[in-house]
C-alpha cells in the first residue's frame, strides 16, 4: 500500500478508502478503519485526479470505492448502497445505470405485479 500523490502536499491510501463525501469545496474521506479526514478539495477535483474506474460517483455528494461494491437496495423511491458497517448512502437516479454496469447487473430486475 503506497500513498497516492493527489497534490504536492496531499497523499491518500486509496486501497483503504471506503467512500468520499463532498461538501462544497471540501471533501470528507472515510477509511475502512473508521478514520475520517477532511480535504480542502471538492469531490469533483478528486474524481478528476484519481485513477479512472477506481471510485464510482453515486450522487453529487458521494463516491464509493469500486472494489468495495456494497449491498444495493432498489425500491420504488429508495435507492441506497449499504456497507457492512451499517452505513447507508443514497444513490442518485441518474447514477443508477453506471452503478448497475459496474456491478454486472444487465437487466432491470423489477417484478411485475
Amino acid at each position: 500500500m503506497s500513498p497516492y500523490p493527489l497534490t504536492d502536499r496531499t497523499q491518500l491510501l486509496l486501497e483503504d478508502i471506503l467512500y468520499f463525501e463532498g461538501d462544497g469545496n471540501y471533501t470528507f474521506v472515510y477509511y475502512r478503519d473508521g478514520k475520517i479526514i477532511l480535504l480542502s478539495k471538492s469531490i469533483g477535483f478528486l474524481m478528476e485526479r484519481l485513477p479512472a474506474g477506481l471510485f464510482i460517483r453515486i450522487s453529487r455528494k458521494y463516491a464509493i470505492h469500486g472494489g468495495e461494491i456494497p449491498h444495493l437496495t432498489l425500491e420504488r423511491v429508495k435507492r441506497t448502497v449499504k456497507f457492512s458497517g451499517g452505513v447507508q448512502l443514497p444513490v442518485a437516479r441518474r447514477r443508477m445505470r453506471e452503478l448497475k454496469e459496474v456491478m454486472g447487473v444487465t437487466k432491470n430486475t423489477r417484478r411485475k405485479k
